[in-house]
């Protein structure tokens, strides 16, 4: 019995040739966004630009909560041009650059996203440095007005307390620390502590002040404020400390009132865990700045602050204290998502989604439906097909 093999494989092509269409090529998948400013909506809120024509950067101030960098969103517009990206951590000395990378930008507005091989991120506070390749050449990095609560813009070398650059960090927690043994380490559920590198009880070195934060930021000495203090620097007003939202626990955000004395080099944070006897400086930070984010809290334990205005070795005298508990608040949001999900019978993934909105489901089983009506046509053809006479044999 004849086989037609060839018309079987002939009759198959087509439908396989359709299902090739609908499954993707293999991508990356980024990592879900852990810092962001305006990459929400339609026109994503963005209502200004700074305008760049230089190979200085411009920077963007940002806390991460998770430990390993994968990617970096931009919102970029301007003629074609080449950009280059560095992470560049602001608090530990001597300040180093944990990604870099540089790419052909095509002019019109877009997000443009930098995507790193995925590197540790030890918990400390970190810019986005975005520069020309050549100089002379012009990009627009949009912006809004206290997007981000965590961090500033610096535009044009200047920094500017009350804007944010338009950016998306994406990052998560990796158990797996080999990448620079500075990593603090943890889970999906447990970050770890957030020690930075040669950082003791879960505080920032001292500097070694032989380099210079990109934004003038500087580890504290771990010392006690000095007994000594000056009326002639007035101190900042309405401190306040909160624990920071939706996170695992190891971030507590500052705010408070610039001091009425504008000529200062920055302010002092100094800290006290509970149990501890005496508040010890951890971190120096530029005139500009009214907030911050503590991110060397530990889970469950409160922290009082307060803050110190200086101009070199001169020190206000103390604001007002505040204290706050660093609370895991997000594993307890997914228990209760999850407890949701189960109480109301599942239904969950793209399955689930379709029947709870038969839309997304009606496209797929159309196709399916074509692909076999197409794969039976097709076989009835071939086993079907008028069999050719046999042509009659020549008598000699």
């Amino acid at each position: 019995m004849k086989t037609h093999f060839q018309e079987i494989i002939f009759t198959l092509w087509l439908p396989l040739l359709l299902i090739s269409f609908l499954v993707p090529a293999t991508s990356h998948a980024l990592a879900p966004i852990d810092q962001e400013c305006g990459t929400e909506g339609l026109g994503n809120g963005l209502v200004g630009y700074s305008r760049n024509t230089r190979t200085t950067p411009d920077y963007q101030l940002f806390v991460p909560t998770k430990n390993t960098l994968d990617a970096i969103s931009i919102r970029v517009s301007g003629p074609t041009t080449a950009l280059r990206m560095e992470v560049i951590d602001t608090i530990n000395p001597p300040y180093r650059t944990i990604a870099s990378m540089m790419k052909s930008f095509d002019g019109y507005e877009q997000w443009l996203t930098f995507d790193f091989a995925d590197v540790p991120m030890p918990r400390s506070a970190y810019v986005i440095a975005l520069s020309n390749v050549n100089s002379g050449m012009t990009y627009y990095w949009k912006y809004r007005t206290d997007c981000y609560a965590n961090g500033h813009a610096s535009m044009n070398g200047e920094y500017q307390g009350d804007k944010d650059f338009g950016f998306a960090v994406y990052a998560y927690d990796s158990a797996d620390t080999s990448g620079n043994g500075a990593n603090p380490g943890g889970s999906g559920s447990n970050p770890g502590t957030g020690n930075p590198p040669s950082g003791g009880n879960g505080l920032p070195p001292a500097s070694s002040g032989n380099t210079v934060s990109p934004i003038g930021t500087s580890a504290g000495t771990q010392k006690p404020p000095s007994a000594q203090t000056s009326s002639a620097i007035l101190p900042p007003t309405g401190l306040t400390a909160t624990d920071t939202e939706l996170d695992y626990g190891g971030a507590i955000d500052l705010g408070w009132k610039a001091s009425s004395t504008t000529d200062i080099d920055g302010y002092k944070v100094f800290r006290r865990a509970e149990g501890d006897s005496e508040y010890v400086e951890i971190l120096r930070l530029p005139k500009t700045f009214t907030k911050f984010t503590d991110p060397w809290a530990t889970k469950d334990k409160t922290y009082y602050y307060m803050l110190r205005s200086y101009k070199g070795t001169q020190e206000s005298a103390n604001s007002n204290v505040a204290s706050a508990t660093s609370k895991d608040d997000l594993t307890g949001l997914k228990k209760d998502i999850l407890d949701d999900y189960k109480k109301n019978g599942g239904g969950g993934g793209i399955i689930g989604d379709a029947f709870k909105n038969p839309v997304f489901i009606i496209v797929p089983v159309i196709i399916v439906l074509m692909i076999i009506g197409l794969f039976i046509l097709g076989l009835w053809v071939l086993f079907h097909k008028k069999k050719q006479p046999t042509p009659p044999t020549q008598s000699k």
